[in-house]
């Protein structure tokens, strides 16, 4: 049972504004999230207005997403450093 990754067009945008570097660390850990078991393991689930969403940390940077169990499917929603990412959500 392997989840898949997709990407929403904001965050596909946010994604391909970072450095190379950033988003070959980023895509590797998403993969090996998607590749697992289970992708809840590895992120943290956020509380208030923001739950239901689950947050990945990479370094500096914070990939949020939902996870959608039926269609084993996670969308990554925002990308971005972590002061920034939660502004303007």
């Amino acid at each position: 049972m392997e989840y898949r990754l997709e990407w929403e067009r904001k965050a596909a945008k946010e994604f391909s504004k970072l450095d190379k570097f950033a988003q070959k660390q980023i895509q590797k850990f998403m993969n090996e999230v998607v590749e697992s078991e289970n992708p809840r393991q590895q992120g943290y689930g956020l509380k208030h207005e923001l739950s239901g969403l689950w947050r990945y940390d990479i370094g500096v940077y914070r990939v949020l997403c939902e996870i959608e169990d039926e269609q084993l499917v996670v969308i990554a929603v925002r990308v971005g450093h972590r002061k920034n990412v939660y502004k303007n959500f």
